[in-house]
């Protein structure tokens, strides 16, 4: 609806006590790798859960408040297309870090489970990596729309500078795929209006024309 509705995307496997206990930090970020600390007086306390699935490995929130202007938050937006996609980013918090970015100039791959390919594979990142507690983060294509969560994988810092497959639950599955219940997929609270874009681009002030 493009109304800067406070909506949050995460891992299924995530969820874990209770949501309205959660805290979350906006803008916690250094300019520097080994910089100061990122700011902690920029934050959102409570949501509630609006759907999840195990099987692509997704859950929306919705945060208690809207986060305030002065944060100067920005939209995610997001993309159904199930097509395999070149140049991929991931913005996350390995180990409750600092935002980090990692990238991959490579073809994804699906992963296949029981027939159905709700997973996408990043089978090496090329910039960067993840870790233990990067899951959730969103995965975006070349056109900067989100196209997965991270549900898991092998990625880690090593010594040698490698690292292994990363799996992203697939947006385009978890979009209708997980069942026709409102609280097991996307689709009926991205596109409450029924107007089945394909994509909906991010950004700053959606709700402001």
């Amino acid at each position: 609806s493009e109304d800067c509705r406070p909506l949050f995307l995460s891992a299924n496997h995530c969820v874990i006590g209770d949501v309205t206990n959660w805290i979350f930090l906006f803008n916690y970020e250094s300019a520097f790798c080994d910089g100061p600390d990122g700011p902690l007086d920029q934050s959102v306390q409570g949501a509630k859960l609006l759907a999840k699935a195990p099987f692509s490995d997704f859950a929306l929130l919705e945060l208690e408040d809207n986060p305030s202007e002065f944060y100067d938050v920005y939209f995610n937006g997001w993309d159904t297309n199930s097509a395999l996609t070149n140049g991929v980013t991931c913005i996350h918090h390995p180990q409750g870090d600092v935002k980090k970015i990692s990238v991959e100039f490579d073809s994804l791959g699906y992963q296949d489970n029981n027939g159905a390919a709700g997973l996408w594979e990043v089978k090496d990142w090329d910039i960067g990596t993840t870790e233990g507690g990067s899951s959730g983060s969103p995965l975006f294509n070349s056109d900067k729309r989100i196209i997965g969560n991270l549900t898991g994988g092998a990625a880690t810092c090593t010594p040698d500078g490698s690292d292994g497959a990363d799996f992203f639950g697939r947006f385009s599955y978890s979009w209708n795929s997980n069942g026709t219940d409102s609280t097991a997929r996307l689709d009926y609270w991205l596109d409450p209006l029924g107007l089945n874009l394909p994509f909906l681009n991010g950004e700053t002030t959606p709700c402001i024309s």
